[in-house]
């Protein structure tokens, strides 16, 4: 454009029009509509200027189907927004029927692409990326894997985009790797995960994104019951990663040191767990309510099989001073229960707490929609009871945790 500007004021006006228009099909190729206006407007500057008499209701027209198309890629931006908003990297995914309702609602009113005869990169950017997020979210995996795939093809096709913004790339294809691991197709996931290590060596400079990778890969292991694969080394590799990039306080950061504490816990590891628990305390002001509750919960875990009773006691009598007391055990929630539960194993001898165990696991059933149970589940919460129960130390659950994934998947990701 400003050659095109240049070559006007030079009154090269054949050269000029020439780099307007290929300006123009560049723009309506990639679907940068915004940089679309300015040339509109420009052209329509210089037709005046040359043609006092032109007719410009050609060029407000074009301009005003611009527009449109503005105002349709803000609806879109906002619907990938909401979209975005049912997950949650804590805990697994799990819709509510509004939710659903509203997927639905957006797949049978998606326009067909190629009915509409759409081409370009962010008008079809869009289509497929909405299209295959309520597809996932509706459990149709199949269709959300193809209209992914077209996705991926649409970035080659367009590699000058995907060059100029990464940002769009990487966010898709970490959404397709959240998707996948929640589906289970685990070895689609590790698929990508050795993609995406490849991409951040070939682009160092994007190498601060790579927080969410880490994030997807502990979470991947942590399913998987693949404990053993997070060496020191790699754990360190994580924490340097952050400390590089000063990402303490990112909310992925908190998840990722959650995961490590607790793999740390399954590895026989409490020392290790108890450092990632005060690195998630220094940030616990900025924390959301559930979270903070659920990290507090699985910290005391962590002191119970260091056998710190002590400490565990020392804390209870402090949450029971900033909190009202129940009198009626109807609607008591998650937190209120688990607390009683660490109440009765600091007041019981270790031959009663297999009873204890059982009886909790017994009425956990009743906590399933709320938030704290649901992020100290995804936290291996029933694992640690489970291993209660049997009198067993938590270290000895990890084989049966692999051999259930292995029994359900036949592939277990490895760093």
């Amino acid at each position: 454009m400003e050659e095109a500007d240049i070559l006007f004021k030079k009154e090269l006006f054949d050269l000029a029009e020439a780099k307007l228009q290929r300006a123009k099909d560049l723009c309506l190729k990639t679907g940068a509509n915004a940089q679309l206006l300015e040339v509109y407007c420009l052209e329509s500057k210089y037709k005046k200027l040359l043609n006092p008499f032109c007719n410009r209701q050609s060029l407000l027209n074009e301009l005003e189907e611009i527009a449109q198309l503005n105002n349709r890629y803000l609806v879109w931006q906002n619907q990938l927004e909401k979209l975005n908003q049912f997950k949650n990297s804590l805990f697994p995914l799990q819709l509510s029927s509004h939710q659903r309702e509203y997927c639905q609602h957006l797949l049978a009113n998606m326009p067909d692409s190629k009915a509409e005869g759409q081409s370009g990169f962010y008008t079809l950017f869009y289509h497929y990326r909405i299209k295959w997020t309520v597809h996932f979210y509706l459990d149709n995996t199949i269709e959300g894997q193809q209209q992914f795939e077209s996705l991926l093809r649409l970035f080659e096709e367009f590699s000058s985009t995907k060059e100029r913004h990464p940002g769009h790339y990487l966010a898709s294809v970490y959404d397709y790797l959240y998707f996948l691991i929640e589906f289970r197709r685990y070895r689609r996931a590790g698929e990508i995960i050795d993609y995406l290590q490849a991409y951040f060596e070939e682009h160092p400079e994007l190498s601060r994104s790579k927080l969410f990778l880490y994030l997807l890969m502990v979470n991947l292991c942590l399913r998987h019951g693949n404990f053993e694969d997070f060496s020191e080394p790699h754990i360190q590799e994580v924490v340097n990663h952050i400390q590089h990039y000063q990402l303490q306080k990112h909310p992925d950061t908190i998840s990722i040191y959650l995961r490590l504490a607790v793999i740390s816990l399954m590895c026989n590891n409490p020392q290790r767990a108890h450092y990632f628990f005060r690195r998630i305390q220094l940030q616990k002001n900025q924390l959301p309510k559930s979270l903070s509750i659920a990290s507090d919960l699985m910290e005391m875990v962590s002191h119970y099989e260091t056998k710190d009773i002590f400490l565990i006691k020392n804390w209870l009598h402090t949450y029971r001073r900033k909190q009202p007391e129940q009198t009626d055990g109807n609607g008591q929630d998650f937190q209120a229960a688990f607390i009683d539960f660490l109440t009765e194993l600091t007041k019981t001898s270790k031959l009663q707490h297999a009873g204890l165990a059982t009886q909790f696991l017994g009425q956990i059933d009743q906590y399933k929609d709320d938030p704290i149970y649901l992020v100290m589940s995804a936290l291996m919460l029933e694992e640690w009871l489970s291993a209660l129960k049997e009198n067993t130390p938590l270290s000895d659950r990890v084989e049966k945790i692999k051999a259930r994934m292995y029994a359900e998947t036949d592939f277990l990701y490895c760093w």
